[in-house]
């Protein structure tokens, strides 16, 4: 790296650090951006001639973008897993609607139950790792099939542990 006295001093995080200031980016996603937006701005500094080239300006603009685009990363995961917490235990709630409702024999034996809900999520995780059928939007029909097919095989596991489990 060439000798730039206009570039900011970045000191990077311990990890343990900066998995704890992601953690409450969750909560408070504007002020831990501030944390963990110069972490991501050093990483990039070193891949990014360009930006590394760049007038101080931009590098101040950049990093004013980053904080913004961290926080709003940080909430759409903070809403990622509360719809996902949502969605699992609207499963839990029907398997035991189901296992309340139905007669004892078809919800006694949990080993079936058991070994086809590990099985929906071995599926579910399976058929998601490495695809390479994806686009850069993600949103093509089949991308939202795949979406889809995940959620519900997840909710089928979820099910089916919840009646076995009761």
């Amino acid at each position: 790296m060439s000798d730039r006295t206009h570039l900011p001093t970045v000191r990077e995080a311990s990890a343990p650090v900066v998995i704890t200031a992601a953690f409450c980016a969750l909560f408070f996603p504007t002020a831990a951006s501030r944390f963990l937006a110069p972490t991501d701005y050093a990483r990039e500094l070193q891949r990014n001639a360009p930006l590394r080239d760049a007038p101080p300006e931009r590098h101040a603009e950049y990093l004013r973008e980053l904080i913004a685009a961290t926080a709003g990363r940080a909430r759409l995961l903070r809403a990622v897993l509360l719809k996902s917490l949502t969605w699992l235990a609207s499963a839990a709630v029907v398997g035991w609607i189901a296992e309340q409702a139905l007669p004892p024999g078809l919800t006694g034996s949990a080993a079936p139950l058991t070994l086809l809900s590990v099985g929906a999520f071995a599926w579910a995780t399976l058929g998601r790792l490495g695809w390479a059928g994806q686009t850069f939007s993600g949103r093509t029909v089949i991308e939202r099939l795949d979406e889809f097919l995940f959620r519900l095989l997840y909710w089928l596991g979820m099910f089916l542990a919840t009646v076995a489990i009761l």
